[in-house]
């Protein structure tokens, strides 16, 4: 799946709100498809979280950054 946007870190996060997870596979696609297809989509989307693939993840309340496992922006500058 291309995003098409640049993955800047990979960070664990630590969040006392609720939290959504869903298979970012089944977004509703941004081609010239009818309300209802893009409906039926964003239904599965919102069922499903992504075990194996991409997920979305929607985080609320407090959020920290407890680690950064990884972070291409100083891989890039070095």
């Amino acid at each position: 799946m291309n995003l098409d946007r640049e993955v800047l870190q990979i960070v664990k996060l630590e969040s006392e709100g609720p939290y959504f997870q869903g298979d970012a596979e089944l977004l509703p696609s941004p081609r010239n498809v009818t309300f209802v297809e893009k409906m039926e989509q964003a239904k599965k989307h919102w069922r499903h979280p992504n075990r194996q693939g991409v997920s979305e993840v929607l985080m609320g309340g407090v959020i920290e950054v407890v680690d950064i496992l990884e972070d291409f922006q100083t891989k890039l500058l070095n």
